[in-house]
């Protein structure tokens, strides 16, 4: 039971520094203890009588060592104090967790299951008040998961609220991507087959504005094809599409590196995916083009398709690499030794400067031939009517010499396989007065 009392009580009443921290606790605990002043005014002896009443002490309002020892002891415990109707108030002098404390999580909403097995290895929270807007609580977590995954998270944050301040460092080793898979499906659209996860995150907010960057290390990855809609959710995202960001990104070893810069709010965090990819993709051309050439690929690119390369260009009516194409064709080899996962493909597009060598070369071979038939169409009429069979079979025949004159340069000479370099349909566009070309784009 809780008694009111005037008498009197033979321990000693505090001396004032004991007072100052008395009154410094009681503010802590959300009492109101008046000014800390170190004299045991009315306020004081007010908000002693309250601690008292809340802790089930005896109701004296003296200041005692006792009294001292329970306040003390209270601060050191985490509390849940509902002060007003607005919230609760959350306080932790020191949480520390020693030794090797172990949590099971299973989630069996999402199919398969996801069971995770974690190791508290070092947990410290320091300082924690969550009615203090000015004071720092610290932060170290280490924690190992699944046997050979290890998270780390330390820093400080101040206050708990979309204003508050923070410096926050991350870090996670080696996370297996497969056991996430039911969750990345629905983040990335993807179902993970295997792969591993290195990242380094680091942020600071101030007065909630938030700057920071997550750098992602993937291994190995692999996953099964997306369906069409997943697909088009994931390239709307990304800017590319996923197996094409995958194939540009992976380098000779298997490796993808991003950093992904963050902004926006506490409350609101926004990651640039699709800046990153590009910029990362821009630094693996980086390697093998030079950066006008680069600006122009990424500048030029379709939405969702990946870099445009620049075409293989050919003089009208032949089928000859010149210099220029070969070293273009060159540091095309080079980016498929740099990036084993991409393959392309070679179309060529006849122009009409190839229609007009062809009709020129005919009407020569007509005049060679000392032909002097009136009835037979010129130039400008022969543009303006149907090919003839002939010269379509004429134009088929280059086209496809085209194509097959780049593959055996990347192939034959330069050492490529035949499987990474294909060909598609030939194309003549008429009113196309372009150089003619074989272009060059990523398979998909």
């Amino acid at each position: 039971a809780i008694t009111e009392t005037a008498g009197t009580s033979p321990e000693p009443v505090l001396q004032e520094a004991d007072v100052n921290r008395v009154q410094t606790l009681l503010a802590e605990l959300g009492y109101d203890p008046g000014p800390v002043d170190g004299r045991s005014g009315q306020r004081t002896v007010t908000a002693v009588k309250a601690f008292q009443k809340r802790e089930g002490l005896t109701v004296d309002g003296r200041l005692t060592e006792s009294l001292l020892a329970a306040l003390e002891a209270r601060a050191a415990e985490p509390t849940v104090e509902n002060r007003d109707p607005g919230g609760s108030r959350v306080r932790l002098g020191q949480l520390a967790l020693t030794g090797k404390s172990r949590i099971r999580f299973q989630d069996d909403i999402v199919k398969p299951p996801v069971a995770i097995d974690a190791v508290i290895n070092e947990a410290q929270i320091q300082n924690l008040d969550t009615q203090k807007t000015d004071q720092r609580t610290e932060v170290r977590i280490v924690v190992g998961v699944n046997e050979f995954t290890n998270l780390e998270l330390s820093g400080w944050v101040k206050g708990f609220n979309e204003n508050a301040d923070l410096e926050l460092d991350a870090k996670i080793d080696n996370l297996e991507l497969s056991t996430y898979s039911p969750y990345l499906r629905k983040l990335a659209a993807v179902h993970l087959e295997s792969g591993q996860l290195d990242t380094t995150a680091s942020g600071k907010a101030g007065q909630g504005s938030l700057q920071g960057k997550i750098r992602i290390g993937v291994d190995d990855i692999a996953f099964r094809p997306l369906s069409k809609q997943e697909a088009e959710q994931m390239t709307e995202t990304m800017g590319v599409p996923l197996e094409t960001a995958v194939d540009l990104l992976q380098d000779n070893k298997g490796h993808i590196g991003l950093e992904l810069p963050v902004s926006g709010t506490i409350n609101q965090p926004e990651v640039d995916i699709s800046s990153a990819v590009n910029q990362a993709i821009g630094g693996a051309l980086k390697k093998v083009f030079p950066p006008t050439m680069i600006a122009s690929m990424l500048s030029k690119a379709e939405k969702g398709a990946g870099p445009a390369f620049q075409p293989i260009e050919f003089q009208p009516g032949s089928a000859e690499l010149d210099a220029a194409a070969k070293s273009y064709a060159d540091d095309l080899t080079e980016l498929l030794a740099e990036r084993p996962k991409l393959s392309l493909n070679v179309c060529s597009r006849l122009t009409r400067q190839d229609l007009d060598e062809l009709m020129a070369s005919d009407e020569t071979a007509a005049s060679s031939s000392g032909s002097d038939d009136k009835g037979q169409a010129g130039p400008t009429e022969s543009k303006a009517e149907p090919l003839s069979a002939e010269a379509s079979q004429a134009l088929s025949e280059l086209a496809t010499e085209r194509q097959r004159v780049v593959r055996r340069y990347l192939v034959q000479e330069k050492g490529a396989t035949a499987e990474r370099v294909g060909e598609c349909r030939p194309r003549l566009e008429i009113d196309d007065q372009g150089t003619p070309r074989v272009e060059v784009s990523l398979k998909r």
